[in-house]
């Protein structure tokens, strides 16, 4: 604080002349200038509280001072029997731990040994991992979190000898790499492959929609000599921790409908083609037509028992037919409802008697047109 306000005044006292280096002389008269030079240096910086007095700040200097030395003390035990030690408080930089990496660079080995996982242990960190690092036989190990790091230290051998990375690992592209990538040639078409294998499937359209998501140029990577988009960090990070898992993905033979926009929401069953409109909304009322046929086994006698389901089938489609007014599905859902009864009847009775339960029912459906066509207008019968 003193050489900052000397250098403020155009003046640094003749103290700090003689302590200082003249490179560190000549960066304290910036403060962030200062402190990237110490960290260029000696690799760390320990900030202390000047608010007290000085006493108090020279307490806590002395005893980060003696946390540092014993880190070098058990740094300097462990290179002498051969053990693994933390080298996360001896001053270390970050430009020196890149250049002692071992071979498995910055990728965590107990992740490797125990999940089978490519998790990088500075991934997001400003100091490069340093908090979770350790030095064994002369070279610098980056874990992904402390348990990693107590595991290694316990026991490097297992981890650094027994174990070797794949000859291929994926490599996560920059935004502006990843954008440059025409959709043409990415990996299947440009979708998700994280969402597209973690997503459960099913049998609703808004189910087999949400798994294929097209994924963005900003979070790319590659394996395997192809380029993969995912759809946001997360998704990146799970398949550059596990690229083979994901990458083996195939796209299902029938893609979803293109969206017009970028986040347009699931088209509407009244905007889709006929195919499609049979395949999403007449498919499912065919699987629960069918499922009701299978478990009543309607039959008339009259009938034989495939017209007997193709009857029930068609008067299920017509009472649960969205499309159709309130008042119309009411009256199909009534037919279907003395159809059942007809066939109940009929499988109730004996074989003779059978032919009167379908009487019965004809009966009761044509009584019941009649007397909706009795309560219209007379206008109405000369209708198509």
């Amino acid at each position: 604080a003193a050489a900052r306000i000397a250098a403020e005044r155009g003046e640094l006292s003749d103290g700090y002349r003689t302590l200082a280096a003249p490179a560190l002389e000549a960066a304290a008269r910036e403060a962030a200038g200062a402190v990237e030079y110490v960290l260029e240096v000696c690799g760390q910086l320990a900030p202390l509280d000047l608010s007290g007095s000085k006493w108090r700040a020279l307490d806590a200097a002395e005893r980060r001072a003696r946390a540092h030395m014993l880190s070098r003390m058990r740094l300097d035990e462990a290179r002498k029997t051969g053990r693994a030690a933390s080298v996360a408080d001896v001053g270390l930089s970050p430009a020196q731990l890149e250049l002692s990496l071992g071979r498995f660079r910055d990728l965590c080995p107990v992740s490797w040994a125990r999940a089978r996982k490519l998790r990088r242990g500075g991934a997001g960190r400003a100091d490069g991992g340093l908090a979770f690092a350790a030095e064994f036989n002369g070279k610098l190990f980056v874990c992904a979190g402390e348990a990693e790091l107590c595991a290694f230290l316990a026991r490097p051998v297992a981890f650094v000898r027994r174990h070797a990375l794949p000859a291929e690992l994926p490599v996560a592209l920059p935004a502006e790499a990843g954008m440059a990538v025409a959709r043409e040639q990415l990996a299947l078409m440009g979708f998700c492959p994280v969402t597209l294998l973690l997503a459960a499937p099913g049998l609703a359209f808004e189910r087999r929609i949400n798994r294929m998501v097209l994924g963005s140029g900003a979070h790319a990577a590659t394996y395997g000599g192809q380029t993969f988009t995912m759809r946001g960090p997360a998704e990146q990070a799970l398949f550059v921790e596990e690229p083979w898992r994901f990458a083996a993905q195939a796209l299902p033979a029938k893609l979803p409908p293109a969206l017009r926009a970028e986040g347009a929401s699931v088209p509407e069953l009244a905007q889709l083609p006929h195919i499609g409109y049979c395949e999403v909304h007449l498919g499912q009322l065919l699987v629960a037509a069918l499922a009701e046929v299978s478990e009543l086994r309607p039959w008339l006698p009259s009938l034989s028992p495939r017209d007997t389901a193709l009857k029930y089938v068609g008067l299920y489609l017509k009472a649960h037919n969205a499309r159709s007014p309130a008042h119309v599905r009411d009256k199909y859902t009534q037919r279907l409802q003395l159809f059942t009864q007809g066939c109940a009847a009929a499988a109730a009775t004996a074989p003779d008697a059978a032919v009167q339960g379908d009487v019965l029912i004809k009966t009761a459906l044509l009584s019941k047109v009649y007397d909706e066509a009795k309560a219209k207008p007379v206008l109405s019968w000369i209708e198509p």
